[in-house]
């Protein structure tokens, strides 16, 4: 086991604003390393975390199969395995499959034009919390078939429960995230309490769920789950595009051109997406890059790192907006691989087009302000005025 790298060094301010050099000595000098302080595994090589993802037998998300309990409050779709997994995620496909994608395109287009409406005649704007945020809440409660929340008071709950991400770095921050999470339950219950036959994504669950023989205590974790995983991870990647739009100079109207938006939109999430590590558990002592991992320990997948690992891309550290093939990790892989991801490139692909179409001249008024957190990387404030 390596102690050549603490990896208590991305907590530093200068590795949370730009973790990319840390993550380039760690597959080099400690591709699987172990972190004492946190009882856990961290794999950074692009090929060391495919392995994992594919190896369904030795690797996955259920701690009961290592003989702990998970209450029933808990139980969602993102911490079970095969056999239990596939009627839910089955449940789950077919009713998001089952929504109407174009025409929550054009609702995002046409929320995204009434924000703008407002912000153009405006000297500054924070483009984060007053068009990110809102169009992005808009459109996943569109999805979901709800009434939209208060947008302050929802970016809130979803801040507090990403920060507990870190809580293994940061144990202050369990305690706000918890209550978080309580309050994010509370919302998602009233929207469930209305019942089958609402329209949307939950009205299609709770239509179906009895006769797929899904646990109604299931849908409701998971589409809190969900939601969460879905909005912070538009919101957040809506940032990090403005991030290399005005760090590295890459031109708005690249999302604009719908030949171009897509190619360009999957690499944003390759070079600098939200999502910077997956949790596994091994359920079998097997060997990853040189190091034995027991059953029982608990690993975490760098995806960041894996996304910038030159032996997968070529220019790994480079924004190439037309890059193809891209066989990115940013949503994961096999089966627990997003659900939503397809959700989440269409509302970044409404937030930017109509961003390029009516502000192409924008400027940055203030050096973007980021969040300072371990497993998640997005801008905390992007204040821009109008040329």
């Amino acid at each position: 086991m390596s102690d050549m790298i603490d990896v208590f060094e991305l907590t530093s301010d200068e590795h949370r604003r730009n973790p990319f050099p840390l993550y380039a000595r760690m597959r080099s000098e400690a591709p699987v390393l172990w972190s004492e302080r946190l009882n856990c595994w961290f794999v950074t090589r692009y090929r060391d975390c495919l392995e994992i993802f594919r190896d369904a037998q030795r690797f996955g998300v259920d701690r009961q199969r290592l003989g702990t309990a998970v209450p029933e409050q808990s139980t969602n779709l993102q911490i079970m395995d095969r056999p239990a997994h596939t009627p839910v995620r089955n449940l789950f496909v077919s009713s998001y499959r089952a929504q109407d994608f174009a025409a929550l395109a054009h609702r995002g287009r046409q929320y995204a034009d009434r924000l703008l409406d407002a912000l153009v005649q405006r000297r500054e704007v924070d483009l984060m919390s007053e068009y990110g945020a809102p169009l992005g809440l808009e459109v996943t409660c569109g999805f979901l078939g709800v009434e939209r929340p208060d947008v302050a008071s929802f970016s809130a709950m979803a801040d507090a429960v990403v920060q507990s991400f870190d809580a293994g770095f940061f144990p202050h921050l369990r305690a706000p995230g918890e209550e978080a999470r309580i309050k994010l339950s509370e919302l998602i219950e009233s929207w469930c309490a209305q019942g089958a036959g609402t329209a949307g994504f939950i009205g299609h669950l709770l239509d179906r769920h009895e006769a797929e023989q899904v646990p109604r205590r299931v849908v409701f974790n998971t589409v809190r789950v969900g939601l969460l995983a879905g909005y912070t991870a538009v919101t957040s990647a809506f940032g990090n595009v403005l991030r290399a739009v005005f760090e590295r100079e890459v031109p708005l109207a690249q999302f604009a051109d719908e030949a171009r938006a897509d190619a360009a939109i999957e690499e944003t999430f390759r070079y600098d997406g939200p999502v910077q590590g997956m949790m596994r558990l091994c359920y079998e002592d097997v060997e990853i890059g040189g190091q034995r991992i027991r059953r029982g320990q608990p690993v975490t997948l760098m995806i960041g790192a894996a996304n910038r690992d030159p032996e997968q891309f070529a220019r790994a550290d480079d924004l190439v907006l037309d890059r193809a093939p891209n066989p990115h990790l940013a949503f994961g892989w096999g089966m627990h691989a997003c659900i939503g991801g397809s959700l989440s490139k269409l509302v970044l692909g409404a937030a930017l087009s109509q961003i390029a179409a009516r502000a192409p001249r924008m400027r940055l008024v203030e050096p973007l302000v980021p969040k300072l957190q371990v497993s998640h990387r997005a801008p905390q404030r992007v204040l821009v005025g109008w040329d």
